[in-house]
């Protein structure tokens, strides 16, 4: 296999892991201590006498160890990197230990970081210090981790909801979505085999799934809806979002058996019913939402509770835009009209309300954003989008929206 194929495969999951979860932690792991300890390089060799002018050449040593389990039996077919993982190219090894755990390779003087993984195990990440031939033994231990995302029906991520191990390896390992990245979870030190993962948050119907995890396992979701009960039957839409800051009057339809009760609490002064909190069967629920004065930097998130009883129920989420009151021009590199190729536009932007959190969208799918979506504030770079070219044969127009401030974009055909 060569040398970036071993590399590819011993990095990637490992590094996608860690770079998703925890970056601020990935430094520390790498220029921590790990398991085993590190046997006292030899003294180099003296260099031999160089002549004036002459470049010293480069002196390698063996790098070497033993990978074992838990219970001190060597482990074969392990991958094993010694090397530094931010900068490429750079000194480095890849192999794989035999059926004895061993594994070997040369490297000059320098600071290392290790990275050991096999299918089944925890990886392992380490720091070396080289100066001399060099020898330090690992241990991996039998473990796994299921990585996945709950999400609200109709809504999105969802936070803060407990997902369990409740049969199978693991029994009782339990964890919460949201931390650190929104709706998503990390189950770890599992040992490999079929498990039963439960999701589960109060006022939302709890779901299980069972799955085989041999080896590290993404991807697990859930999409948890609220608890209806008896009682209702679908609530539309469930979201508002993004909502504008100058705010307006919507409807919610809602379906419930013929004869169940059922009430409709604002959670937000900036949201006012217009039609009667309490109503029987099914029906409509109107409501206001108020505008978002300027001065405020970041949306505002509000609910809708409708509930027919403490267990059952439904909430309608007004995620509403700040009034960043954005102001776009086009960049003088930008073209004012795409030809039929497409290209890159340019918009420069100013920000009415200082450190106004604002998003960069598309509404268009034959455009596309490029580069920083969010920011606060004004960008002095700008923003940048990607025109794809025009096989249609006839002119088109599409629209970007920074913030909530719409951009045409025209395109020759």
């Amino acid at each position: 296999m060569a040398d970036s194929e071993l590399m590819a495969n011993v990095v990637h999951v490992s590094l996608a892991r860690m770079r998703a979860w925890y970056p601020f932690m990935f430094a520390v792991l790498l220029s921590s201590c790990g398991s085993g300890e590190v046997n006292t390089p030899t003294s180099p060799s003296p260099s031999p006498s160089l002549s004036p002018g002459a470049v010293a050449p480069t002196i390698n040593y063996q790098v070497s160890g033993t990978v074992r389990d838990g219970e001190g039996a060597p482990v074969g077919g392990a991958s094993v990197f010694v090397g530094v993982i931010s900068k490429w190219p750079t000194p480095r090894f890849s192999t794989t230990t035999d059926a004895t755990g061993t594994f070997r390779g040369d490297l000059p003087s320098g600071s290392y970081q290790v990275l050991v993984t096999k299918p089944g195990f925890e990886d392992v990440f380490r720091s070396v210090s080289v100066s001399g031939d060099t020898v330090f033994d690992l241990t991996i231990r039998a473990g796994i981790y299921i990585v996945g995302k709950v999400l609200e029906v109709g809504v999105g991520p969802l936070d803060d909801v407990t997902v369990e191990v409740i049969s199978g390896p693991g029994t009782g390992r339990s964890t919460l979505t949201g931390h650190p990245i929104a709706g998503q979870y990390l189950l770890d030190h599992l040992l490999p085999g079929d498990l039963t993962l439960r999701a589960s948050k109060a006022g939302y119907e709890t779901l299980e799934q069972t799955v085989r995890a041999m080896t590290n396992i993404g991807n697990i979701d859930f999409s948890l809806k609220w608890a209806y009960g008896t009682c209702l039957q679908s609530v539309t839409p469930v979201s508002f979002a993004p909502y504008p800051s100058a705010g307006g009057i919507e409807t919610v339809t809602v379906s419930a058996t013929a004869g169940r009760r059922w009430t409709v609490t604002p959670d937000s002064p900036w949201m006012e019913l217009l039609s009667p909190a309490t109503q029987t069967g099914s029906g409509q629920v109107m409501f206001r939402v108020l505008s978002n004065p300027a001065g405020p930097m970041l949306p505002r998130r509000g609910a809708l509770m409708i509930r027919c009883s403490g267990s059952e129920g439904q909430n309608v989420w007004v995620n509403q835009n700040p009034a960043c009151q954005v102001r776009l021009e086009s960049a003088p590199d930008s073209p004012a009209v795409f030809g039929a190729d497409g290209g890159i536009g340019h918009l420069l932007l100013h920000v009415g309300t200082p450190s106004c959190r604002w998003q960069f969208t598309s509404q268009t799918d034959w455009i596309r954003t490029n580069g920083i979506s969010q920011w606060s504030g004004d960008l002095s770079v700008g923003v940048f989008f990607v025109v794809s070219s025009n096989a249609t044969g006839m002119e088109r127009t599409g629209t970007i929206v920074v913030g909530e401030t719409p951009w045409q974009v025209t395109q020759r055909r």
